[in-house]
């Protein structure tokens, strides 16, 4: 995947909108004890693809 510099553009325009979305409708809606086990909850999951994570590149032969 290339992401060309009218794409860069794009998402760089739309960033700032989508963080306060995300915010508001989902973060600001959490306790903090909520927010913590989202955060244990992905570390567990990041932990599992990084340990996955043996497989070829897409791009690389195999």
């Amino acid at each position: 995947v290339c992401l060309l510099p009218a794409g860069r553009a794009a998402i760089e325009k739309a960033a700032p909108t989508h963080v306060e979305d995300v915010r508001r409708n989902f973060i600001d809606l959490l306790t903090p004890a909520e927010l913590d086990m989202l955060a244990a909850l992905n570390e567990r999951v990041l932990h599992h693809l990084a340990e996955d994570d043996d497989s070829p590149a897409e791009d690389e032969p195999s």
